[in-house]
């Protein structure tokens, strides 16, 4: 049989794990704490990555119809996008399980993939679970 090459991970990485191994969350899990507590943890060690938000040429705030109520979206408009007629663009729904997360937890990676894909990109604060039930942010997504 023959062995593989070992892997690494990256250095980066590496640090961003030992970071969360030791910061004051450590051994905490999301499905031991409420939800508000989670989301708090989420949004705490987000900024653990220290990613700063890169300047786009526009960023717009608005609010859409939805099924039970106004859904805020934000667009992000990638630098340069006057030099263009149109761009392509992707709708970014968020992680957190439809329970942690919002616009401001991924507004810097918004940010990045507007400026490095050359795409608007629309992200949607859809309503979370528990205090919305199952398929609330679904339905606000679609």
């Amino acid at each position: 049989m023959k062995s593989s090459p070992r892997l690494t991970l990256d250095t980066q990485a590496i640090e961003i794990f030992n970071t969360l191994a030791s910061d004051e969350f450590a051994g905490r899990r999301y499905c031991d704490v409420s939800p508000q507590e989670a989301r708090r943890i989420a949004g705490a060690r987000r900024s653990l990555l220290n990613i700063g938000p890169e300047e786009v040429e526009n960023v717009i705030d608005k609010q859409i119809p939805g099924p039970d109520g106004p859904i805020p979206i934000r667009a992000y408009i990638p630098k340069f996008a006057s030099q263009k007629k149109y761009l392509p663009g992707f709708f970014h729904i968020h992680g957190g399980g439809f329970v942690l997360c919002d616009l401001e937890t991924h507004d810097p990676q918004c940010r990045y993939w507007a400026n490095h894909s050359g795409c608007i990109v629309v992200a949607v604060d859809y309503r979370l679970a528990p205090e919305h039930k199952f398929p609330a942010a679904v339905e606000d997504c679609f």
